[in-house]
């Protein structure tokens, strides 16, 4: 029998977790590599919406879709690890495996930035993690300094280590800790919701209202979300209505760049 696409989708998928929960490791390695390029292969193929829903539907995918998102952002975590020591040794950023697709994303992201007008002064990104390839790169497009921040204390410091080996430590900063609890939101011109921030639309919500009652009127707030079966891979931001923030733009790549683009302005009074 032949299956439909949406079954073989569905089947490439499960094998995908089965093949994660049961590897002993979820380090980078030839194993591992392979099972996560396939995934990201299958999430990132052309869809319908009315595919993407129905496979989204499926039980299978409804049963393993929360644990299947914490093992993506474990590896990714793992990659950028693996990748931080060995650009600390030998800081060529483009040696990175998924560069191009940052690069892309991070052009994407100014452009958007630029077209609303948001002034691309200080930015202050959460959610670095160990390899701060979106710090880097947006520092090129900014007028002030990029502030990193993650709750891990490894991501910091690996990340830390990096911008000095780079020789980029006037321009990026770090602030370890609970990003709730950053003092500092309300002096940022933009302030830019990493993809792994939140692991549900609901956790994100609160993250964006948190950031968001502190920032300065007319300041710009940028969420990095998914949309179709790309939402496999990250929890998406959807349906944000904030009284405080009026949304601007939505952007939903279908090339090789995985993350959609959201952008808010603080509401001035």
């Amino acid at each position: 029998m032949v299956l439909s696409r949406n079954l073989q989708v569905i089947h490439a998928i499960e094998r995908c977790y089965n093949l994660l929960v049961y590897a002993p490791s979820r380090k980078p390695g030839p194993s591992i590599n392979k099972v996560f390029t396939d995934l990201v292969h299958t999430c990132t193929v052309q869809c319908t919406q009315q595919d993407a829903t129905e496979i989204l539907a499926n039980p299978v995918i409804e049963r393993i879709l929360h644990s299947l998102r914490a093992l993506c952002a474990e590896g990714e975590f793992l990659l950028e690890v693996y990748w931080a020591e060995r650009l600390i040794e030998s800081p060529r950023l483009q040696d990175f495996p998924n560069f191009r697709n940052y690069d892309l994303l991070v052009k994407l992201e100014a452009n958007c930035l630029r077209g609303v007008g948001a002034k691309l002064g200080k930015l202050v990104f959460v959610g670095s993690g160990p390899l701060p390839l979106t710090s880097l790169l947006f520092s090129t497009h900014i007028e002030d300094a990029v502030v990193n921040i993650d709750r891990s204390s490894e991501a910091i410091c690996l990340s830390r280590a990096l911008t000095k080996a780079l020789g980029e430590q006037d321009k990026i900063q770090f602030w370890q800790g609970d990003a709730m609890q950053y003092p500092d939101y309300g002096n940022a011109d933009v302030v830019i919701l990493a993809a792994l921030v939140g692991s549900t639309p609901k956790e994100k919500e609160a993250m964006l209202r948190r950031i968001s009652s502190t920032m300065r009127q007319g300041a710009h707030l940028m969420v990095r979300s998914t949309h179709r079966l790309r939402t496999i891979l990250y929890a998406p931001a959807q349906d944000i209505f904030m009284d405080d923030l009026d949304p601007l733009v939505e952007v939903h790549p279908t090339n090789e760049v995985i993350n959609s683009i959201i952008v808010f302005q603080k509401r001035k009074d």
